[in-house]
């Protein structure tokens, strides 16, 4: 008769093996899900492995052998279950350059599943790990996890789409597909292409970060906040030029100018036209009337502006939006900054405030016409009443 304390041990152990077994069914069924060819590939020939390991000897034997527990070992690496052992093939003939030797084998897998190349160089291949990852890199290799866990990749007519682009930023030939993917997928915008010009220029984290948060942004089940850049180093006018260009590249490869699509914009939402009315008011006098005329118009809002009445005022420095028919106040929910704003009926609108860098008090005013003669006459007209209004208060 066994004890009780062999019962619990063996109660234990059998647990045990059934928590095992649980992982194990858990990790073949991500396996299924995500890389069904290995897990097709394994199941179908596991037995030829322990047939080819017990019955059969020599080079033959042993390169099968290799062949399907590379298979096994790149799965268990996606399912984060095993280590990877000893006898992953040498792919990078610089790889003892690596001075943490376990990081080699993860090198070697990573181009045994196609996410790294290398480079090419008398018919040797090189993985450089001492250089600095470039752009093109980053987008390459985000391209090649995302076409490895998606099942979709760039076909030709993609490529040849978006090729002017490209080449027009002299971007390396083999970076041509992961581009493509990138712009394509709205993960690149053509603004960004500078980063990845000649293939050379070394990438920061954070845009490196940027990359793959918005490759994420494209799988279902990720929430990436969107609006995330590439980085630039400049001011208003030189994101703005940038902005232009890809706008200019995108209409381009659609058959329109830059005036066609906004004339198509005009014809669909109407035809805004904005404007500005500047004075300049020098030395601590000037100072003075600005504020004076900010104050006269915070405390006295007109009820209208040449043929258009006022449906409400925001004043920002105070947090208040007036609804002039109703006599509601609501706050405008934004910083207080000194300015103010009417909307005015019709969809136009007037925006007064102080110069940050100049001696200069700023209107700001804009309408929406039917036409482009129509939209110029009525900013033509508004403008008048507006210098009316401003020498109301010089």
């Amino acid at each position: 008769m066994r004890s009780r304390g062999q019962g619990w041990n063996k109660t234990e152990k059998f647990s045990s093996k059934r928590k095992d077994s649980r992982k194990k069914c858990e990790r073949l069924r991500k396996l299924k899900e995500f890389f069904p060819e290995i897990y097709d590939t394994i199941m179908t020939e596991r037995f030829v492995l322990l047939e080819t390991t017990e019955n059969k000897k020599g080079a033959e034997g042993m390169k099968k052998t290799k062949q399907i527990l590379t298979l096994a070992t790149t799965a268990s690496l996606l399912m984060g279950s095993i280590s990877v052992p000893a006898y992953a093939a040498t792919t990078f003939v610089d790889i003892n350059t690596v001075t943490w030797s376990g990081f080699k084998p993860f090198l070697n897998q990573a181009a045994e599943l196609g996410l790294m190349s290398g480079y090419e160089e008398n018919g040797k291949r090189y993985c450089k790990p001492r250089n600095n990852v470039t752009y093109c890199e980053a987008v390459q290799l985000m391209y090649s996890i995302m076409k490895a866990y998606t099942k979709q990749d760039v076909n030709d007519a993609t490529v040849t789409k978006w090729k002017p682009v490209i080449s027009a930023y002299n971007i390396p030939t083999w970076a041509y597909k992961a581009t493509a993917y990138g712009l394509e997928n709205s993960i690149l915008t053509t603004a960004e292409l500078n980063k990845l010009q000649g293939g050379t220029k070394a990438a920061n984290r954070e845009d490196v970060g940027v990359i793959f948060g918005k490759a994420m942004d494209t799988v279902k089940g990720y929430d990436v906040k969107s609006g995330a850049t590439l980085g630039y180093a400049d001011k208003d006018a030189i994101s703005a030029v940038a902005a232009l260009c890809e706008a200019a590249a995108y209409y381009k490869m659609k058959g329109m100018t830059l005036w066609d699509a906004m004339v198509a914009m005009y014809e669909k939402y109407g035809y805004y036209k904005d404007a500005v009315k500047s004075i300049e008011l020098k030395g601590i006098e000037g100072l003075a009337k600005i504020q004076e005329i900010l104050e006269t118009l915070r405390n006295n809002t007109p009820v209208r502006i040449g043929d258009y009445h006022v449906v409400s005022a925001r004043d920002y420095k105070l947090d208040t939006v007036k609804d002039m028919k109703t006599g509601e106040v609501h706050p405008t929910g934004l910083p207080a900054s000194n300015v103010l704003y009417y909307d005015l009926n019709d969809g136009a609108w007037l925006c007064v405030r102080p110069s940050g860098t100049e001696p200069k008090i700023k209107f700001y005013y804009g309408i929406k016409g039917t036409s482009l003669e129509d939209a110029d006459q009525k900013s033509a007209a508004l403008g008048e009443e507006v210098l009316a209004m401003i020498n109301k208060m010089l």
